[in-house]
C-alpha cells in the first residue's frame, strides 16, 4: 500500500471521527469551539481536531488522538479563562461550530473583557489576563 493511500485513509478516518463528535454533541446542551491549526487553517493531513466543549451537564467525549475534546462547564467558563491557558486560547482564537447553549454573544463580550484585562495570544505565546475590578 502506498503512502498516498495510507494518508488518504487517515484523512477520511479523521473526518469521520470529527463528524461523530459533532453528531454526539448536537444532542447535548453544548457549545463547541474549534481551535488550533484546524481553526487557523494551517493544518496538514496529520493534524488533529482540537475542540473546546462548553457544556451544561454532560461532557463531550473525544475520539483518541485524532479528535481532542477539552470540556469546561458553562458555569465555570468565566473563571477558567483566567486560569487555564488552554481554555483562554480556545476562547480567544476558536471558531464557534455549534452553539446549543446560545452563548456566542457572551463569548464575544468575554473576548473583549479578556483583551481589556491584558490577555492575548501571540503566535505560540499565551499571555493570561489579570483580573481587574469588574472582571
Amino acid at each position: 500500500m502506498s503512502v498516498a493511500v495510507l494518508l488518504e485513509r487517515l484523512k477520511s478516518r479523521g473526518e469521520a471521527l470529527f463528524r461523530e463528535v459533532l453528531d454526539e454533541a448536537s444532542k447535548l446542551e453544548v457549545t463547541l469551539l474549534l481551535f488550533g491549526s484546524r481553526a487557523r487553517g494551517d493544518y496538514n493531513i496529520l493534524s488533529d481536531y482540537d475542540l473546546l466543549a462548553i457544556h451544561k451537564g454532560t461532557p463531550v467525549k473525544g475520539r483518541g488522538l485524532i479528535v481532542n475534546v477539552f470540556n469546561v462547564d458553562v458555569r465555570e467558563l468565566d473563571e477558567e479563562v483566567y486560569r487555564s491557558p488552554l481554555v483562554f486560547s480556545a476562547v480567544m482564537t476558536g471558531h464557534v461550530i455549534l452553539d446549543k447553549l446560545n452563548i456566542k454573544r457572551h463569548l464575544s463580550e468575554l473576548r473583549r473583557r479578556l483583551t481589556r484585562d491584558g490577555g492575548r495570544v501571540e503566535g505560540d505565546k499565551i499571555i493570561l489576563p489579570k483580573r481587574t475590578a469588574g472582571s
